[in-house]
């Protein structure tokens, strides 16, 4: 049995099977590690040792009890995609051009607008598509209710779009929000959903999560090699910063999934003690001056930095002598908010501008 920490991606306590203690007690950074991967029988599982990380996925794990993973529906874009990673298809989803191709082209009214009621297709009439049941900021309850899916779910990243939509439709039958706000959400839902998958005998679908956990697990196992091999200099401080659809900074502290990816990486976060969310100021970054600006963009990917620009274009020659603009180090994920089971790949994407070969 293999066991690789995912916070301990450079190699400190948790090592693994094989190194010697005097390897790890080599390296100069070390973590605490609440979520382990265990690779066993050539199959990976998802290991929750810190209590409040355990007991989270241990209620949600109950809450799936007798959901019925044919009939299932999703009201928001990112839990229908991960519903479909998993190899669930949803009987009805919300309409959205950011859904996965297969799932958009499904769409059995997909050439009618969604939001005149009365314009909507009725459900006996789908010949085997699926059911739009919204549009991503509101949800057809009518249409919904007739679907009676075993379980409705919806993403809780984004409260004042979503959370609103899920209790709304709550009083007229089962919902479940998928967590996507922190860094442990989406290793605790594509574990509960496995272990759901292997109670109901369902094979199928316990082999597609198997491939998603294993494309998680090595993505964090490649990043944790890049930096287990670097040789320069690991006292390296970072700013995280998310910009937003709204072209807004905000800074991310060591709380924030993006925090905790850097801290992991072995990046000190020079915000880390900060409120979460603050708005970022030129001000402060030249206080800290940081050696890697880490942009976390809201679905902009390289985008974001122009949009740090253009955010500094007031201070545009204080922010071009920084440390990390100087340096050509101002690193871009696009990483959404919505977390989801991209997140190994986002590890080793960050992984690789700050270790890989320059």
């Amino acid at each position: 049995m293999k066991r690789i920490g995912i916070l301990s991606l450079i190699m400190t306590a948790m090592v693994l099977v094989g190194c010697s203690s005097q390897e790890a007690s080599d390296q100069r950074i070390a973590f605490d590690v609440p979520v382990e991967i265990i690779l066993e029988n050539d199959v990976y599982t998802f290991i929750f040792e810190d209590e409040a990380f355990n007991e989270k996925y241990l209620l949600f794990k109950e809450e799936l009890q007798g959901v019925d993973l044919d009939h299932v529906a999703s009201i928001t874009t990112s839990t229908a995609n991960m519903l479909y990673a998993m190899g669930i298809t949803p009987i009805g989803i919300s309409s959205s051009s950011q859904l996965h191709p297969d799932l958009y082209a499904r769409r059995a009214n997909s050439h009618l607008g969604i939001v005149n009621i009365m314009g909507l297709p009725k459900v006996e009439d789908l010949e085997g598509g699926i059911q739009v049941i919204g549009d991503g900021t509101s949800t057809n309850n009518e249409i919904l209710v007739t679907l009676n899916p075993s379980r409705t779910f919806y993403s809780s990243a984004l409260p004042n779009n979503h959370d609103g939509q899920g209790e709304g439709i709550s009083s007229l039958m089962n919902t479940s929000a998928i967590h996507q706000s922190n860094f442990e959400d989406p290793f605790i839902t594509i574990q509960s959903f496995r272990d759901l998958a292997k109670e109901q005998n369902r094979q199928d679908i316990v082999e597609k999560i198997n491939a998603v956990m294993e494309e998680m697990a090595l993505n964090i196992e490649t990043a944790r090699q890049m930096v287990k091999k670097y040789e320069g200099d690991r006292s390296k401080t970072v700013a995280v910063v998310q910009v937003t659809m709204g072209d807004e900074l905000f800074i991310m502290n060591k709380n924030s999934a993006a925090g905790i990816i850097a801290q992991s990486l072995g990046l000190n976060n020079v915000f880390g003690d900060q409120a979460q969310n603050l708005s970022l100021s030129i001000e402060a970054l030249i206080e800290k001056d940081p050696d890697y600006i880490l942009i976390v963009g809201m679905g902009v990917g390289d985008d974001a930095r122009y949009k740090m620009e253009a955010h500094m274009r007031d201070s545009l020659s204080k922010y071009r002598s920084l440390k990390a603009v100087i340096n050509k180090q101002v690193i871009v994920s696009d990483m959404s908010p919505s977390l989801d089971f991209k997140i190994g790949h986002h590890i080793r994407e960050i992984a690789g501008q700050v270790y890989g070969e320059k």
